[in-house]
């Protein structure tokens, strides 16, 4: 699956993964962006740090998002 069509299957998942940790601002970036992604292709999504986010948050949100069905699309 193209991340292109996981991130439009799944966005509501990945946004409500994202916002419940102390992240903000969270926009893709990358192949996606371009509309030149394909199977081979991951998912880059940038986010804004609180000033109270710590590694951990990160950490938790790539996990929540590997684990989630939005993971079909091999990596995130």
């Amino acid at each position: 699956m193209e991340p292109s069509e996981a991130l439009n299957l799944h966005r509501n998942a990945i946004r409500q993964v994202v916002e419940s940790h102390r992240v903000h601002n969270a926009r893709v970036f990358g192949s996606v962006v371009h509309g030149t992604d394909t199977d081979a292709n991951d998912l880059d999504i940038l986010i804004d740090l609180s000033p109270d986010a710590t590694s951990s948050d990160i950490g938790a949100i790539r996990h929540e998002l590997l684990t989630s069905p939005a993971a079909a699309v091999g990596s995130l």
